[in-house]
């Protein structure tokens, strides 16, 4: 929920920054976007499909096949929708199980920019009043699909758009904000927003309608941080701090390797011991460590690649 939020406001940030400045291209958005999640992407499917091999018992091995066929083309979603539960125990052997965030991001990527570009075009006066239509449509549909008990609210872009939309308003507040905010609001609403979305992790289970309406509590709280946490702010401070800022420059590689580690390790043992998992926490660090600074920093760098 809170990669969704900050992910919504990046890329809006992005567009309209470059539409300003009229050097916006649908291509140019399309290639940074690949260049920045496919060679990661193909690295671990690379991975997974080699121990895949190794590892699985046949029946597995076609299953795991067919959620690797539908991440290349950003529809895993979809598969896992049609195949799973979320929070079903098998999930942790499924090692692209976490594809579906990525497929669900994707998505929007598509539709996003070229909605944005007709809507500056024809209704540049209702761009607000859209968003916040498209984003009260996609909540009240998340919060029916997930009290029904299905499986799509968790894993489709009708039923997620709506966090997406939730980083794209605080872009539009931001841009057409008119006053500014005394220090000692931005620190109580920023610290609420850091507060809340820890709770929301310790707090949030399966036993949730989510996501749905009990998932504002994190997506405002990352609105909060978004919005009202600067550089004079308490919250910005401990965010600020060395060493969550590296976690944050190798979070896509630690997020891609982690499923994968995790799935292999449960597959092949039946138990998993304390310092056993301290090892792989350490190797999935280290993996994510070597595909940011191999993989990650040299595709972005169009230097590099021509």
């Amino acid at each position: 929920d809170i990669f969704f939020v900050i992910s919504g406001f990046l890329i809006s940030s992005i567009i309209f920054s470059e539409i300003d400045k009229n050097e916006f291209s649908i291509a140019n958005f399309y290639n940074r976007r690949a260049r920045r999640i496919l060679p990661v992407y193909i690295l671990i499917s690379i991975v997974s499909t080699i121990f895949s091999f190794v590892i699985f018992l046949p029946g597995d091995l076609l299953e795991y096949s067919k959620s690797l066929l539908s991440s290349i083309f950003f529809s895993s979603n979809f598969f896992f929708w049609k195949n799973t539960g979320y929070f079903f125990d098998d999930n942790e052997l499924k090692p692209l199980i976490h594809t579906w965030s990525l497929s669900v991001e994707e998505q929007f990527y598509i539709i996003f920019p070229i909605c944005l570009l007709i809507g500056l075009k024809f209704f540049k006066k209702l761009i607000l009043p859209l968003l916040l239509i498209i984003f009260l449509i996609s909540l009240i549909l998340s919060q029916i699909e997930s009290s029904q008990g299905s499986a799509g609210s968790f894993f489709l872009l009708p039923t997620r758009g709506w966090e997406l939309i939730a980083g794209v308003l605080c872009c539009v507040y931001l841009r057409n904000k008119k006053m500014e905010v005394n220090i000692f609001l931005k620190n109580l609403l920023s610290l609420l927003g850091l507060t809340t979305i820890i709770l929301s992790i310790y707090l949030f289970n399966e036993n949730f309608s989510h996501p749905g309406l009990v998932t504002l509590f994190p997506v405002a709280a990352t609105m909060l941080i978004i919005i009202f946490c600067d550089e004079n702010t308490i919250t910005y401070k401990f965010l600020s701090n060395k060493f969550l800022v590296f976690n944050g420059l190798i979070s896509y590689s630690l997020y891609m390797w982690h499923q994968p580690f995790i799935a292999f390790l449960n597959y092949h043992m039946d138990s998993v011991s304390q310092s056993e998992k301290i090892i792989v926490i350490f190797i999935i660090f280290i993996s994510s460590i070597l595909s940011w600074r191999f993989v990650e920093k040299p595709a972005r760098d169009l230097s590099v690649i021509n």
